[in-house]
């Protein structure tokens, strides 16, 4: 089970791996659509669900459980034990999961800092003409960073905070000990790679 799929770039690689049960969640029904025409046009079966995956439920247990592109991050302190709870519950009793985190070494880079641009991000924002103000905050005992986007077009304005919490090996073990987890392997990648201390940390988590 794939949280946070996307456009289905890791369930079908799974799936071509010859795993039986695939499944992909996402709140995006632009990349699920995607993903499943990719999967048709490949033949692959792959059962893929639209909503918020905090609050999906499933009465199945799975080998294999993956959180990918550091998204555990994103997520507020009781998302992220409402999450872990969620994995618990529908991980087999031999099963793994495999996510990556920003890392503390990640956060001493950062700096706090406000700038403005036309039309910031290649446009990422908007179609139309828009200046962009940026604010980045560092929460320092937290090991949070906050991202804050004022977009201003002619005829309206919105605001867009992107807060990324950043974790120590021993803050994540200690999130993983409330819901009875263990990292069982750390890497410098979910590739596999040797750990190397760098921005980010992936881990092979299961039931202690």
């Amino acid at each position: 089970m794939d949280f946070g799929c996307g456009p289905g770039l890791y369930t079908q690689r799974l799936k071509k791996q010859g795993i039986g049960t695939v499944v992909g969640l996402d709140f995006s029904q632009n990349s699920l659509e995607y993903a499943g025409q990719q999967a048709e046009q490949a033949n692959l079966h792959i059962e893929y669900h639209l909503g918020n995956y905090l609050d999906y439920h499933d009465s199945r247990q799975f080998d294999l459980i993956t959180l990918v592109m550091c998204d555990l991050c994103a997520l507020n302190p009781s998302q992220r034990t409402r999450l872990l709870g969620k994995f618990k519950s529908v991980l087999k009793p031999n099963g793994v999961i495999a996510l990556d985190v920003y890392t503390s070494t990640r956060f001493e880079k950062q700096a706090e800092a406000i700038t403005l641009a036309r039309n910031a991000m290649n446009g990422f924002w908007s179609a139309q003409d828009y200046w962009c103000i940026q604010s980045s905050f560092l929460y320092r005992p937290e090991l949070v960073t906050l991202d804050k986007y004022v977009i201003c077009e002619e005829q309206r304005k919105w605001t867009v905070y992107n807060w990324l919490q950043h974790f120590t090996h021993d803050m994540l073990s200690n999130e993983l000990e409330q819901h009875d987890l263990k990292i069982q392997a750390t890497y410098s990648d979910l590739r596999g790679n040797p750990w190397v201390d760098g921005d980010e940390m992936a881990v092979v988590i299961g039931h202690k």
